[in-house]
């Protein structure tokens, strides 16, 4: 158990130990202690600690199981996602080569919108296993730059600043990806010792 939990349940305890305390006394003022009363107390704390009991029991129960799916399934998931880096890489790659080309921008820019075009077109294919291995959350930020990708390919005017944002864009989606790899293996590394 993580410590700053550990010390959250020593609090609440204290806390309830306190009230039981301060319960007994007044009790033990306004009533006298006969047997109905100490076996009522006696219960009471009997089903207090049967709850807490129960609750870590399934706590850590339900924690074990979702280690055992997530150990069973990354492995799948990891071969996913480096088939994506692969893909991907080659794209980064032309990219890269066309930055560094010294052809006319015109024609650089013609490039880069035909790679755009590409690039959508594999994401679209790729949709499957991009949901089947990422989280959630970089499923959504993979779909904003498809969109402003895609809202790019539309324009009959390709110029500089698009082609530019058009790269940012694919480095982008790049570094998504490459993130949920190494945070997967970093959850794989977290379960495994």
């Amino acid at each position: 158990m993580k410590r700053k939990n550990l010390i959250t349940y020593l609090i609440i305890f204290s806390l309830l130990l306190a009230d039981l305390i301060l319960y007994m006394g007044l009790i033990k003022i306004f009533f006298s202690w006969d047997t109905e009363i100490i076996g009522a107390v006696i219960a009471f704390i009997g089903a207090v600690l049967g709850g807490v009991i129960t609750y870590f029991g399934v706590r850590i129960t339900l924690e074990h199981r979702d280690k055992e799916i997530f150990l069973t399934s990354v492995t799948e998931k990891l071969l996913l996602i480096d088939g994506l880096i692969n893909t991907y890489k080659v794209y980064i790659n032309a990219v890269f080569m066309l930055e560094n080309s010294n052809m006319g921008i015109d024609e650089r820019n013609k490039r880069i919108f035909n790679l755009a075009k590409s690039i959508l077109e594999q994401l679209n294919e790729d949709n499957e296993k991009i949901y089947k291995s990422m989280e959630y959350e970089s499923i959504q930020i993979i779909d904003v730059y498809k969109k402003t990708l895609n809202g790019m390919t539309f324009t009959s005017d390709f110029t500089k600043e698009k082609s530019e944002s058009c790269i940012e864009k694919f480095s982008d989606i790049f570094n998504v990806i490459h993130l949920s790899k190494e945070q997967l293996e970093k959850k794989y590394y977290e379960y495994k010792s």
